[in-house]
């Protein structure tokens, strides 16, 4: 599968941090982030998707997203540990066109019926989902700081698959400057 993403980098608290990169396979390839299209297009494509981007992220405001929940999901052997968000007109807002004007690349390739906007924290086995439990309590200890500021979209273009030093370019939302 394409390693190729639309995404939202966000900042996590530095622990919060240190288990992502620790139980997320990409977690040490890219920020932490909120998934808006996965796969997304590839190099080929750059000069096109960058004007597009560029015009689309200027359309919009920035906004805040909060976290709402800390949640699981089976994907096969392993459990998804992810922080849902809570919900917000503006970042659907944001997904609904996005997945409009790229219908070329419906996020997860249209396997989904429903996208939970989300952050990835741990693809945990069996044999190590004890971690949901030392999650669970430090987003308790974190909570006040599981908000974002949205100001920009981010695509990442690492071609056949993540590695470890994938392209990143950045389209700021309007009225900001990102040097």
């Amino acid at each position: 599968m394409e390693g190729n993403a639309l995404i939202i980098p966000v900042q996590l608290p530095e622990p919060l941090e240190a288990i992502r990169q620790q139980y997320d396979p990409v977690g040490c390839t890219i920020p932490a982030h909120i998934t808006v299209s996965y796969p997304f297009a590839g190099p080929s494509e750059q000069v096109r998707m960058s004007l597009e981007l560029t015009q689309l992220a200027s359309q919009f405001d920035p906004f805040v997203a909060k976290f709402h929940q800390l949640s699981q999901f089976d994907q096969g052997e392993q459990a998804i540990v992810i922080l849902r968000l809570r919900h917000s007109r503006h970042l659907m807002h944001l997904f609904d066109e996005v997945w409009t004007r790229f219908a070329q690349y419906p996020p997860y390739q249209g396997q989904h019926r429903a996208i939970i906007p989300h952050i990835t924290i741990a693809r945990l086995s069996a044999s190590s989902m004890d971690m949901f439990g030392q999650v669970s309590q430090m987003v308790n200890a974190y909570q006040s700081q599981l908000s974002w500021r949205v100001n920009h979209l981010m695509w990442v273009i690492s071609g056949d698959e993540l590695q470890v030093n994938p392209r990143q370019f950045i389209f700021p939302f309007k009225g900001v400057y990102m040097p």
